[in-house]
């Protein structure tokens, strides 16, 4: 079994203790924002259960959704998993932008390639 690393412990105790995953930066990014834009695969998935799933509408101070910051940072694992939990790729951030213009303005092609790929919600 792998061994948890000193942060997801530490995440455990913090929501074991009743701290709020709601806190922002300077920036307004989230606990989980940060996760995702670091491609915490781990901790993601541990803030998605303690929530219950809420923290996925979460957006910073530029409106950019969990699926645009780890699209920008290139994280394909956690794009993945965002997308397998259907967030919405087509939501925008402050300047118009998508996830997979996020990507594309990052460099990251494989993920531009990947949300490109995504098919459109049927009504």
């Amino acid at each position: 079994m792998r061994k948890q690393s000193p942060d997801e412990q530490l995440v455990q105790k913090l929501l074991i203790a009743k701290a709020s995953p709601l806190s922002r930066d300077v920036d307004g990014k989230t606990p989980f924002l940060a996760c995702v834009t670091s491609g915490h695969q781990n901790m993601t998935k541990m803030l998605l259960s303690a929530s219950r799933g809420a923290v996925l509408l979460e957006r910073d101070n530029m409106d950019r959704t969990p699926l645009h910051c780890a699209a920008e940072a290139g994280h394909r694992g956690v794009v993945e998993l965002l997308l397998k939990i259907k967030v919405d790729p087509e939501a925008s951030d402050t300047k118009g932008f998508t996830a997979c213009n996020a990507a594309e303005a990052a460099g990251h092609s494989d993920l531009v390639d990947l949300l490109s790929a995504v098919p459109e919600p049927s009504n």
